[in-house]
């Protein structure tokens, strides 16, 4: 995936998470629990950078700045098909909270 294609906001209308990824490697989430459940989300910020791996899926680290993550320092949010991302709790398991683009930031 093209790092400069990720820029955007996604969101899961089941539980109303949200994720703005910004140009300027900013990033904002609202909502967003990351089993996928409604109960227990969380509002975080910070910066992304998108890291390619040659032995599995791609993904994008948030560096967690600020917010309810506790001492979570950072989190791996995957990439998909174009226009999708999404949280994997358990690597073994399917994602537990699958996020599709809606609009440009």
């Amino acid at each position: 995936m093209d790092p400069d294609k990720l820029p955007g906001v996604y969101r899961n209308e089941a539980t109303d998470g949200e994720i703005t990824l910004e140009s300027d490697r900013t990033f904002a989430a609202t909502h967003i629990s990351m089993d996928g459940s409604k109960g227990d989300a969380d509002d975080f910020s910070g910066t992304w950078d998108f890291v390619e791996s040659e032995y599995g899926s791609d993904f994008v680290y948030l560096s967690v700045e600020d917010g309810g993550l506790g001492m979570t320092a950072g989190v791996q949010l995957y990439t998909g098909d174009e226009g999708e991302v999404y949280f994997r709790t358990d690597p073994d398991a399917p994602p537990s909270l699958r996020l599709t683009r809606t609009a440009a930031p």
